[in-house]
């Protein structure tokens, strides 16, 4: 289970690089756009249509980083005054919760999938973009970020069966000041 994790990890870090990099692309075109506007009285048709697809594939394809990575927001004003097993059930509680969310997510957009491409739907701009394609990478991106909520979710109950409270916590917990810390200090031992 942990080498599916490892290679999620990988994979993750690959398409949130993806999803960022579409996302500055992004950020710069609606710039260049703005820009083009004020001074040449120009506008580039269908900026705002792909930036659109842009912003919901980024998010859809980082998703998977973020739960990996533990960046996901959380209210822990409770958590921290809790035991650590019973900390360690909410963390497996939040990580089944993820799943179930991922699963529904992926339902969604597969039903937006499969109806924009039975039905050879186009977006209603001049530029008539196929909605299946953008929805496809879409589907995708919440497909994978499914996959990883399962093998964490599968991880942490195998965990917690066998009474493993620090490695759920380590696995799915919220980050410690602490430990965000440490990852800012070797982040930044990283760049010099």
């Amino acid at each position: 289970m942990k080498k599916w994790l490892l290679r999620l990890e990988t994979i993750s870090d690959y398409f949130a690089r993806i999803g960022g990099g579409m996302l500055l692309l992004c950020a710069l075109s609606i710039v260049v756009e703005v820009l083009l506007r004020k001074f040449a009285n120009y506008s580039i048709e269908g900026i705002d249509e792909y930036a659109g697809y842009a912003l919901s594939i980024g998010v859809a394809v980082s998703l998977p980083y973020a739960v990996l990575k533990r960046a996901n927001i959380r209210v822990d004003a409770v958590y921290n005054l809790l035991s650590e097993k019973s900390s360690a059930i909410l963390d497996w509680l939040s990580a089944l919760s993820m799943a179930l969310f991922a699963g529904f997510l992926v339902y969604s957009s597969y039903d937006v999938f499969s109806s924009s491409l039975r039905f050879d739907a186009t977006s209603n701009t001049p530029l008539s973009t196929p909605l299946w394609i953008p929805q496809a990478i879409w589907f995708f991106g919440f497909a994978l970020f499914l996959i990883t909520s399962l093998v964490i979710s599968l991880l942490a109950t195998f965990y917690l069966c066998k009474g493993k409270m620090v490695e759920i916590k380590e696995l799915v917990g919220g980050k410690s000041i602490q430990d965000e810390l440490e990852e800012e200090i070797q982040n930044k031992n990283r760049l010099i």
